[in-house]
Protein backbone atom coordinates (compact mmCIF):
# COMPACT_ATOMS: atom_id res chain seq x y z
CA UNK A 1 0.00 0.00 0.00
CA UNK A 2 1.63 3.28 -1.12
CA UNK A 3 0.71 5.30 1.98
CA UNK A 4 2.54 2.78 4.17
CA UNK A 5 5.82 2.75 2.22
CA UNK A 6 7.40 5.86 3.82
CA UNK A 7 6.60 4.55 7.32
CA UNK A 8 7.90 1.08 6.44
CA UNK A 9 11.10 2.61 5.06
CA UNK A 10 11.75 4.57 8.27
CA UNK A 11 11.01 1.48 10.36
CA UNK A 12 13.38 -0.63 8.24
CA UNK A 13 16.11 1.95 8.91
CA UNK A 14 15.39 1.80 12.66
CA UNK A 15 14.23 5.42 12.75
CA UNK A 16 11.38 4.63 15.14
CA UNK A 17 10.66 8.16 16.39
CA UNK A 18 10.38 9.54 12.84
CA UNK A 19 8.24 6.60 11.75
CA UNK A 20 5.99 7.15 14.77
CA UNK A 21 5.54 10.84 13.92
CA UNK A 22 4.75 10.07 10.28
CA UNK A 23 2.31 7.28 11.22
CA UNK A 24 0.55 9.62 13.67
CA UNK A 25 0.25 12.25 10.94
CA UNK A 26 -1.07 9.75 8.38
CA UNK A 27 -3.62 8.39 10.85
CA UNK A 28 -5.34 11.78 10.80
CA UNK A 29 -6.25 11.04 7.18
CA UNK A 30 -6.52 7.23 7.38
CA UNK A 31 -7.77 6.42 10.91
CA UNK A 32 -9.27 3.05 9.90
CA UNK A 33 -6.07 1.63 8.42
CA UNK A 34 -5.19 -1.36 10.58
CA UNK A 35 -1.60 -1.62 9.30
CA UNK A 36 -0.91 2.04 10.00
CA UNK A 37 -2.27 1.65 13.54
CA UNK A 38 -0.15 -1.47 13.97
CA UNK A 39 2.96 0.31 12.73
CA UNK A 40 2.39 3.19 15.15
CA UNK A 41 2.02 0.69 17.98
CA UNK A 42 5.19 -1.12 16.92
CA UNK A 43 7.12 2.16 16.78
CA UNK A 44 5.99 3.12 20.27
CA UNK A 45 6.85 -0.39 21.50
CA UNK A 46 10.36 -0.18 19.99
CA UNK A 47 10.84 3.22 21.62
CA UNK A 48 9.98 1.64 24.99
CA UNK A 49 6.69 3.55 25.24
CA UNK A 50 4.62 0.49 26.10
CA UNK A 51 1.63 2.41 27.47
CA UNK A 52 1.46 4.49 24.30
CA UNK A 53 1.64 1.34 22.18
CA UNK A 54 -1.53 -0.16 23.68
CA UNK A 55 -4.11 2.09 21.99
CA UNK A 56 -2.88 1.81 18.39
CA UNK A 57 -2.21 -1.93 18.73
CA UNK A 58 -5.68 -2.49 20.23
CA UNK A 59 -7.22 -0.46 17.42
CA UNK A 60 -5.24 -2.42 14.81
CA UNK A 61 -6.55 -5.78 16.02
CA UNK A 62 -10.08 -4.40 16.41
CA UNK A 63 -10.00 -3.22 12.79
CA UNK A 64 -8.44 -6.47 11.56
CA UNK A 65 -8.83 -9.42 13.96
CA UNK A 66 -6.56 -11.52 11.71
CA UNK A 67 -3.63 -9.11 12.25
CA UNK A 68 -1.76 -11.56 14.49
CA UNK A 69 1.53 -9.64 14.48
CA UNK A 70 -0.24 -6.69 16.11
CA UNK A 71 -1.83 -9.10 18.60
CA UNK A 72 1.59 -10.49 19.53
CA UNK A 73 2.97 -6.99 20.13
CA UNK A 74 -0.15 -6.08 22.14
CA UNK A 75 0.40 -9.09 24.41
CA UNK A 76 4.09 -8.20 24.75
CA UNK A 77 3.24 -4.59 25.65
CA UNK A 78 0.89 -5.81 28.39
CA UNK A 79 3.68 -8.10 29.59
CA UNK A 80 6.19 -5.23 29.77
CA UNK A 81 3.66 -3.21 31.76
CA UNK A 82 3.12 -6.18 34.10
CA UNK A 83 -0.56 -6.31 33.20
CA UNK A 84 -0.50 -10.07 33.36
CA UNK A 85 -4.22 -10.79 33.09
CA UNK A 86 -4.57 -8.72 29.91
CA UNK A 87 -1.40 -10.28 28.51
CA UNK A 88 -2.75 -13.81 29.06
CA UNK A 89 -6.16 -12.95 27.57
CA UNK A 90 -4.62 -11.48 24.40
CA UNK A 91 -2.08 -14.31 24.07
CA UNK A 92 -4.81 -16.95 24.45
CA UNK A 93 -7.00 -15.21 21.85
CA UNK A 94 -4.25 -14.93 19.23
CA UNK A 95 -3.00 -18.47 19.82
CA UNK A 96 -6.32 -19.53 18.29
CA UNK A 97 -5.19 -17.85 15.06
CA UNK A 98 -1.51 -18.85 15.24
CA UNK A 99 -1.30 -21.94 17.50
CA UNK A 100 2.45 -22.54 17.12
CA UNK A 101 3.66 -19.00 17.86
CA UNK A 102 6.40 -19.39 20.48
CA UNK A 103 6.06 -15.81 21.72
CA UNK A 104 2.37 -16.24 22.42
CA UNK A 105 2.90 -19.69 23.93
CA UNK A 106 5.57 -18.33 26.29
CA UNK A 107 3.47 -15.35 27.34
CA UNK A 108 0.43 -17.52 28.02
CA UNK A 109 2.49 -20.08 29.93
CA UNK A 110 4.06 -17.33 32.05
CA UNK A 111 0.78 -15.60 32.86
CA UNK A 112 -1.91 -18.27 32.61
CA UNK A 113 -2.14 -18.43 36.40
CA UNK A 114 -3.03 -14.72 36.37
CA UNK A 115 -6.21 -15.29 34.40
CA UNK A 116 -9.19 -14.36 36.54
CA UNK A 117 -12.84 -14.35 35.81
CA UNK A 118 -14.19 -10.96 34.83
CA UNK A 119 -16.42 -10.86 37.89
CA UNK A 120 -16.47 -9.01 41.17
CA UNK A 121 -15.78 -10.25 44.73
CA UNK A 122 -17.92 -13.26 45.67
CA UNK A 123 -18.85 -13.86 42.03
CA UNK A 124 -15.24 -14.91 41.34
CA UNK A 125 -15.75 -18.24 43.07
CA UNK A 126 -16.88 -20.91 40.70
CA UNK A 127 -17.43 -24.62 41.08
CA UNK A 128 -14.86 -26.59 39.10
CA UNK A 129 -15.26 -30.30 38.45
CA UNK A 130 -12.51 -32.43 40.04
CA UNK A 131 -11.14 -33.54 36.68
CA UNK A 132 -10.50 -29.88 35.71
CA UNK A 133 -9.14 -28.67 39.05
CA UNK A 134 -5.39 -28.09 39.38
CA UNK A 135 -3.81 -29.75 42.40
CA UNK A 136 -1.46 -27.64 44.54
CA UNK A 137 0.57 -28.11 47.73
CA UNK A 138 -1.34 -25.42 49.57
Amino acid sequence: MPILEPVESLMHEGRWAEASSLATELLLTYPANSRLNGYLGLCEFRLGHYSEALEPLSRAVALDPSFVDAGVKLAQAYDRLERNHECAVVAREFLKRRPYDRNLQGLLEAHESELTLDREAWEKSEWIPAHRAKMTNR
